[in-house]
């Protein structure tokens, strides 16, 4: 993602930045449904490939893991019904792209993650999951097709291992306090001092 946009003097302009990456695997047409959302004041509205209602047909086993893990990670910290915490499809006011545009950190794997919990930590509160198929298959990019038909073992680790460094960076950025973690983790308060 391009930060140099979210600081774009245009800005003033719009009311809504819709995030989408650029390997094939966003179906446009659920535009209109993010804008919809955001225009009846949703905060963040994310296309996410792991709803219930996503397809999930040719979703690989590493990808699904993924998933599991940061999901669940963000979804205590935030108190949010995440379903995809790692999509590259979102939308948010602009008002917020101004506040990102000036603060992320992170690259890659980590930037959907890092929108969201920049968003909670701005207050953000109303927060919607659409459903979005998980595009795996053979309908996504022959640069895609090639990439994950050789991906090794090691190379799926490697993409665990660069999303979890990225949700650190950002924890530790936002001084997100060690007891909140443990809290919603199921500590009681008097077991973090």
């Amino acid at each position: 993602m391009s930060y140099e946009v979210l600081t774009h003097p245009h800005l003033d302009d719009i009311e809504f930045v819709v995030k989408f990456d650029g390997d094939g695997q966003h179906k446009l047409h659920l535009l209109p449904k993010v804008v919809g959302h955001l225009a009846d004041g949703q905060d963040l509205v994310i296309c996410s490939r792991f709803h219930p209602h996503s397809d999930q047909t040719n979703t690989p086993t590493d990808r699904i893991l993924l998933n599991m893990l940061f999901t669940e990670m963000v979804r205590k910290i935030t108190s949010w019904k995440l379903t995809d915490v790692r999509s590259g499809y979102m939308g948010f006011p602009a008002r917020y792209a101004r506040l990102l545009g000036t603060h992320l950190i992170v690259s890659r794997y980590g930037v959907p993650m890092e929108i969201i919990l920049r968003l909670w930590n701005a207050n953000a509160t109303r927060v919607k999951d659409i459903p979005h198929p998980a595009l795996y298959g053979p309908n996504i990019s022959k640069k895609l097709k090639e990439k994950y038909s050789t991906e090794t073992i090691s190379s799926q680790a490697d993409r665990l291992q660069m999303a979890y460094e990225a949700l650190l960076t950002v924890i530790q950025d936002l001084q997100i306090p060690r007891e909140l973690i443990l809290e919603v983790n199921g500590f009681a308060k008097t077991k973090c001092a």
